[in-house]
């Protein structure tokens, strides 16, 4: 990729704009992104000649791992157990992968002090566009990615301090203020499911066996397929993928956008 900042900022997807949560009608449009009009959303993006190529191919790849691994993390469960899965099944990645403690792990590193002004515009844009809406504002998609990377340096600077205290509030509030989940300290066994136990797919309805690694490898080699297609100039036909539950969407016709928001 020409610029893998960018490319790592895709693949958070429209995920950024849920650190804004104290903002809701910023915070809205992650929720949207994941669940409506996701191919009209998506073939926007992928047309719009001025979002940078390393970009789109970052968010089409957050686009098919949510599409498959939600089945797996468990999408119908309440927000703690599935930020809670989620967070363990990152940790466990690191830790197999990389062979790093995720305590060391900086990814708010990664996306500090990019200059977005553009990229935010054009994003801001496309989703006034689909979603037929005008209360948005340029900034919003910068202003997301800057609490985005000021949350995740507050929580996760100091690893194991921020779980001690996490620990000590759950106690001194009954478990009221629950902040645990996230910081996964102890892998839960074979989180991954690398022994091949039976789960249930709760989007399906059906009971699976598949790794976490297995849901991986068939992640990889679709997003592998759908870059080399986006990379002849043609757009993949996996962007009519629902973000949540991987359903194939109907796309509706949505017009290039030229305008300003």
């Amino acid at each position: 990729m020409d610029e893998p900042r960018l490319f790592l900022l895709g693949t958070q997807g429209p995920d950024p704009f849920f650190y804004a949560y104290k903002e809701p009608h910023v915070y809205q449009w992650g929720f949207a992104i994941h669940s409506k009009k996701c191919g009209e959303f998506m073939y926007a993006l992928l047309k719009d000649e001025e979002i940078p190529f390393s970009y789109k191919a970052g968010f089409v790849c957050h686009q098919i791992l949510d599409g498959i691994a939600h089945r797996f993390i468990g999408y119908l469960e309440n927000d703690a157990r599935h930020k809670k899965r989620e967070m363990t099944i990152d940790k466990a990645i690191v830790r197999k992968f990389l062979n790093r403690s995720f305590s060391k792990v900086k990814s708010w590193k990664v996306f500090e002090n990019m200059h977005l002004t553009p990229l935010s515009r054009r994003m801001m844009l496309i989703i006034a566009k689909v979603y037929e809406t005008r209360d948005i504002e340029e900034r919003y998609f910068e202003h997301s990615v800057q609490m985005m990377c000021n949350v995740l340096k507050k929580l996760y600077n100091n690893f194991y301090f921020k779980h001690f205290l996490a620990y000590i509030v759950n106690i001194l509030t009954l478990g009221i203020k629950n902040y645990l989940p996230l910081f996964p300290y102890i892998l839960p066994h074979d989180i991954l499911n690398e022994k091949k136990r039976e789960w249930m797919d709760t989007i399906a309805g059906k009971k699976r066996n598949e790794s976490f690694l297995e849901i991986l490898e068939r992640t990889i080699v679709e997003a592998i397929h759908a870059l080399k297609t986006l990379r002849e100039g043609k757009i993949p036909d996996i962007v009519d993928m629902n973000f949540q539950n991987g359903h194939k969407t109907t796309r509706a016709k949505v017009e290039t956008c030229s305008e300003g928001v």
